[in-house]
């Protein structure tokens, strides 16, 4: 079953979680917790490839997307279904990221800061949730699967970097880390108003560029 490739990039994110709070275990107060946040941020996105491959990747490298988009008669409906669908499942993705930390973390006897990571957790989930759509988006904008695959695994390892080249050296600027969704991600500490009203403003044009990409897109 399809099903079952989601047991490896599971296991790898338990895998993970443990080694994170095997890392963490010399510090088992409970503010120490938080540190889960950055050691995770900047891995987490390349598990969005699982969710990605599976309700669209597949369909698109096997050119099977025309079926539903006949039987459905309504390629709209066929986006939002594909787009809930990989935004629920990493959206789980991240919960069972927390749960995994929590249970090997008092499992190892340190304490958990359950409310700040419960709010950073919420925070991160409407992060990764414009993340995910500019993942869906990399799809439609390249012609093979794989392509936007490879293309999203490296940016989300080195924009942080190429971000505070261009900014701090080239442009010689001082702007927020968090002008970024990847280093956003990261932060361990409430953003500030600015910067949800800026992910609100990348929400809808992800959303509309979706919108316009999927409609014009030939499907063979």
């Amino acid at each position: 079953r399809r099903e079952k490739r989601f047991l490896l990039p599971l296991a790898i994110l338990a895998a993970l979680c443990f080694l994170t709070t095997a890392f963490l275990k010399g510090e088992p107060e409970a503010d120490s917790s938080i540190s889960f946040v950055q050691m995770m941020g900047q891995l987490f996105p390349l598990f969005f490839l699982a969710a990605g491959n599976f309700f669209l990747g597949d369909d698109l490298q096997q050119r099977t997307i025309n079926y539903p988009i006949i039987q459905l008669g309504n390629r709209l409906k066929l986006l939002v279904y594909k787009v809930l669908a990989i935004l629920i499942t990493n959206s789980l993705l991240l919960v069972l990221a927390y749960l995994f930390f929590a249970l090997f973390r008092t499992s190892l006897g340190g304490a958990l800061g359950i409310g700040a990571l419960l709010v950073i957790m919420g925070q991160q989930l409407a992060i990764y949730g414009c993340i995910s759509l500019f993942f869906i988006s990399l799809y439609l904008l390249f012609p093979k699967p794989g392509q936007a695959g490879l293309t999203f695994v490296i940016l989300s390892i080195f924009w942080d970097s190429l971000f505070r080249l261009v900014v701090n050296q080239v442009l010689h600027l001082e702007l927020p880390s968090w002008m970024t969704l990847f280093l956003a991600s990261q932060a361990d500490y409430l953003l500030s108003p600015d910067f949800f009203f800026i992910l609100m403003v990348y929400t809808f044009i992800l959303l509309y560029l979706l919108y316009r990409l999927f409609q014009r897109q030939e499907f063979k």
